[in-house]
């Protein structure tokens, strides 16, 4: 008996053995077969010219680079591969390998989609923003994003995308005030931004990108939402819209995805799959340090285009505010429950769920914050005359008070709830 027990430990052991040698063989075979392969990738985004170009093409030079050529990037312009609204059904088919997509422009057919921008605007810069996507109860948006873009088709969320947006009003006729926006004609494809507009009496359509400047010339549009003054410049709107609109800002970051085909990701080993991550992260920190610096120069040289710069009254930028901030998020899907709960305006005495959530969650204050009760500021208004706050890249009126304080936001977030 003691003999059988021995044959058949013997014998278990051989398959095992054989098991083993051929995994070896095929996951050999594998690595064989990729080494010598090369990709080519012709990624594209929704905008022509600007630090969302700019930074397309510094992350398709890094992989190009750092993969030492077995990822052949190629940027592409908007509408040349496919349209901008066929960008993700483009990777998600496999019909294109690669592409940077702004998410919110397919939450039509996933409502979830919504909440993976920038939601009613109400963070005003990317390190909040990151610790919404990425941070916030673990990653959660990024990882209901994954989940969602998986069932839609095979598409891998390589990661967020992030830029200095101060995305402006551009017109062709003086809006100097909230009242001004009834019965224009606007293009605008944010979500938050257009629903505002509409609700102030605008009409509202959207267009891609490499169309608004023939739209405003011809005047399809009479005023456009699109992207900050250094992109409004490099689309030549100063030519068309001789009106922009500073403060209040439309938006003052946001996010787009850098997505792969998920065969292709899949087919990838691993040394490349991290030259891509990094590549993503590199080209954040690119677009951080060229978005904010394009913008801050951009004003003065506006100017010397012949550009007219508006300031709303602060009794304005109230109702807009306000006006955008009644438009709540509602979850249309399961998942989109959870995340959704935390964006309503306000809960109680204790200030905007949002802002909270912020600051409970053991997340560390931003550099140069000094650890306010209410977390992250909201947006302070931008003044003709100017004081630098010191709060991270903060605004604030002389004499006002600082976001810094406990007054400051508190004080900021009734006035907006009182208009």
């Amino acid at each position: 008996m003691k003999g059988k027990n021995n044959n058949a430990l013997r014998v278990g052991l051989f398959v095992f053995m054989i098991f083993a040698l051929v995994a070896t063989c095929f996951q050999t075979a594998a690595v064989a077969d990729t080494k010598g392969k090369t990709w080519q990738w012709y990624p594209s985004t929704w905008q022509p010219s600007g630090v969302v170009w700019d930074r397309l093409v510094y992350i398709s030079d890094f992989i190009t680079r750092a993969s030492g050529g077995r990822i052949k990037v190629t940027p592409t312009a908007p509408g040349m591969v496919c349209a901008v609204p066929e960008q993700l059904d483009a990777v998600a088919t496999g019909a294109t390998p690669a592409m940077v997509i702004y998410t919110d422009y397919y939450s039509g057919k996933m409502p979830l989609l919504s909440l993976t921008t920038n939601p009613l605007f109400l963070l005003n810069n990317t390190w909040e923003l990151r610790q919404y996507i990425e941070k916030q109860n673990d990653g959660r948006i990024l990882s209901l994003l994954q989940e969602e873009l998986a069932k839609y088709g095979d598409v891998h969320v390589v990661g967020p995308t992030y830029y200095v947006l101060q995305m402006v009003m551009n017109s062709k006729a003086p809006i100097d005030g909230i009242d001004k926006i009834k019965g224009m004609k606007f293009r605008s494809g944010d979500v938050p931004v257009a629903n505002a507009l509409g609700a102030l009496g605008a009409s509202v359509t959207w267009s891609p990108g490499e169309e608004i400047y023939t739209n405003l010339s011809t005047g399809v549009i009479d005023a456009c939402t699109y992207c900050g003054p250094a992109d409004s410049i490099a689309m030549g709107f100063h030519e068309v819209a001789k009106y922009w609109l500073r403060t209040p800002l439309m938006g003052p970051v946001n996010v787009d995805y850098f997505v792969v085909n998920s065969k292709v990701w899949n087919e990838l080993p691993d040394d490349l799959k991290a030259v891509v991550e990094a590549a993503v992260a590199a080209g954040n920190a690119f677009a951080e340090f060229q978005g904010f610096a394009d913008n801050s120069r951009a004003w003065a040289k506006a100017e010397e285009l012949g550009v007219t710069i508006v300031d709303w009254s602060e009794e304005d930028i109230l109702k807009w505010e306000a006006t955008v901030a009644s438009f709540p998020i509602t979850a249309r899907t399961p998942q989109a429950k959870k995340p959704s709960r935390f964006l309503s305006p306000t809960s109680g005495n204790s200030g905007p769920i949002w802002r909270r959530k912020f600051s409970r969650n053991n997340i560390r204050p931003r550099p140069g914050h000094d650890g306010d009760d209410e977390g992250p500021c909201r947006r302070a208004l931008i003044p003709s005359t100017r004081e630098a706050c010191p709060c991270f890249w903060r605004i604030r009126r002389p004499g006002q008070a600082s976001c810094l304080s406990p007054a400051g936001p508190n004080r900021r977030q009734q006035q907006i709830n009182d208009a």
